[in-house]
């Protein structure tokens, strides 16, 4: 039933795995600002400039800095700007002015993508340890932004992540590893400044470095994600995927089940085979689980679509961008390499992640427009169009989910381009069959960055699938198809728990650097799940 294979015969080995060859990444917060001969990084507002200049005389003696500081002329503080030159002063090499624009046009995305591009930028100049000086009025942007949650805190998480998605290079195939080889930051020192003599108490301290471990567990599993997705199919099969699950289970004491083609056909898994039969490397499924706690039971369950690449089959896609569709596995690098933060995390609830991984080509054992089959649930499904093979293997996956009888599940898939009609590029598709449950991911991708929109999942869209000769149709008709997808995925949920599909075709590649994304995978969905996970848990 369980088997092991060879990740690919050209061999991969994974960047991102591992924080730094040799060591983790050291954060420290400081009391009181100790020059040890590391660059500074200060990000400023426009509005508020003045201000801030008052508290940076308390703390440094460079004149370039407080000259380039006054000076419009010489720093806008754009959103975006970047400026840096020696200092002047002993014990620092170096200050980094980051413009983040008018206080009242910054947003949660704009702000931590300026704190990424502030990395990037100290990662081309081979800085390798870093301080940062935080000024109040950054803070009070902060508690403004995200309520609730102290905005230290908050920052301190941001500043863990951003540290981590500054390090992702997607040209991990390349011969020449230049880029790739080039040092990481090792560490990173925070002084959140202030006019008082009040200290930050040790306790808050624990808070604040615990906040920014959480964040480089989060930033590493993202751009673990966007690794997996942006593989050619030659390197990444089902097979394959089962091996990075094997090794993400192993590396974190996850348990893991993985079952084969033949033990799938056994199953009655006949979602998952019909999609796969038609490809060489035979299909799976493969299962993990996290117990964050003693009690038994699942609390949350994590289904993701691993198509390692998807032809259309029978109903052949068109050649153009056709290659994108290696990410076709998008949903489950986010629900395998969420389950991967929850665990390092240590979150206080049982997590069952479950992945139906198949290659959809076409060939003479390829299912067919047409073709009939009895499902995993034993619902009898007609496929109309073969290229709608998603939610073929979904549907067995969440059926076998249901099974264990979970609180919550939560399915992720690259799964419509009607939902990148309806959405554009900026926002994934949310469905869910009860509204509370819809409200805590709508709030969780508020608060992720990982933002989701809402969509109904009426009963009249059921009515869209009913097939001539079946239970149900594959697709409906050319309107809706995001809807009519979910409704389809609807029929193998039990009922009572609540359940959720969210559909990041809009979201799992960006074509051009956009916000936090850069260009090629995004790694979506890690960040939301493990945001959900946070809310169950608490």
């Amino acid at each position: 039933m369980q088997t092991k294979k060879k990740a690919s015969s050209l061999g991969f080995t994974s960047h991102y795995a591992t924080p730094y060859p040799g060591q983790e990444m050291a954060i420290k917060i400081l009391e009181t600002f100790i020059p040890n001969g590391y660059p500074v990084i200060i990000p400023l507002f426009s509005d508020t400039r003045d201000d801030d200049l008052v508290i940076l005389r308390t703390i440094f003696s460079c004149k370039t800095l407080f000259k380039t500081v006054a000076n419009k002329g010489l720093f806008g503080c754009e959103a975006g700007e970047i400026i840096y030159f020696p200092a002047e002063e002993k014990g620092i090499s170096a200050f980094m002015l980051l413009g983040l624009g008018k206080k009242s046009a910054i947003s949660k995305t704009t702000l931590l993508n300026h704190i990424i591009q502030a990395f990037e930028r100290a990662k081309q100049l081979s800085w390798i340890n870093i301080q940062v000086v935080i000024t109040p009025s950054l803070l009070t942007i902060l508690n403004d932004i995200r309520k609730n949650l102290n905005p230290r805190q908050l920052l301190m998480n941001w500043l863990g992540s951003a540290i981590e998605l500054s390090r992702f290079q997607n040209r991990f195939l390349r011969t020449k590893k230049d880029e790739m080889q080039k040092a990481a930051l090792q560490s990173m020192e925070i002084l959140f400044a202030d006019t008082s003599d009040q200290k930050i108490p040790k306790s808050e301290i624990k808070q604040l470095t615990d906040s920014a471990k959480e964040g480089l567990i989060l930033g590493r599993a993202v751009n673990q994600a966007r690794e997996l997705v942006s593989l050619p199919g030659n390197f990444l099969t089902p097979d394959a995927l089962g091996v990075h699950a094997e090794k993400v289970a192993k590396k974190n004491s996850l348990t893991i089940r993985q079952f084969d083609f033949e033990t799938l056909q056994k199953m009655n898994m006949n979602g998952i085979v019909s999609v796969g039969k038609g490809s060489a490397a035979k299909p799976r499924l493969i299962v993990v689980e996290y117990r964050g706690r003693k009690e038994k039971g699942v609390d949350l369950s994590l289904v993701g679509k691993g198509i390692t690449f998807d032809s259309g089959g029978i109903s052949l896609k068109p050649g153009q961008d056709m290659h994108e569709m290696k990410g076709d596995m998008g949903g489950a690098a986010a629900v395998l390499f969420a389950t991967q933060a929850i665990a390092q995390a240590k979150l206080p609830l049982n997590v069952m992640c479950v992945i139906g991984a198949a290659e959809n080509m076409p060939d003479a054992h390829a299912q067919k427009p047409g073709d009939v089959y009895q499902s995993y649930k034993g619902l009898t499904v007609e496929v109309l169009n073969t290229d709608a093979e998603g939610r073929l293997v979904l549907a067995d996956c969440l059926h076998y989910a249901s099974e264990y009888k979970p609180r919550h599940i939560i399915d992720v898939a690259t799964l419509t381009g009607a939902a990148v009609v309806a959405l554009g590029h900026h926002l994934a598709g949310l469905f869910s069959n009860q509204k509370n449950f819809s409200d805590l991911l709508f709030q969780a991708g508020e608060d992720s960055l990982d933002r989701l929109w809402p969509l109904p999942l009426y009963e009249e869209y059921k009515g869209d699938i009913k097939s001539d000769i079946a239970d149900l149709a594959n697709i409906g008709s050319r309107w809706g198809g995001a809807l009519t997808a979910a409704a389809f995925l609807s029929h193998f949920v039990e009922p009572s728990i609540p359940w959720a599909h969210v559909d990041i075709a809009p979201k799992f590649i960006a074509k051009n650097d956009s916000g936090l994304h850069r260009k090629g995978a995004t790694g979506f969905g890690v960040r939301l799940l493990f945001e959900v996970a946070k809310k169950l848990a608490h």
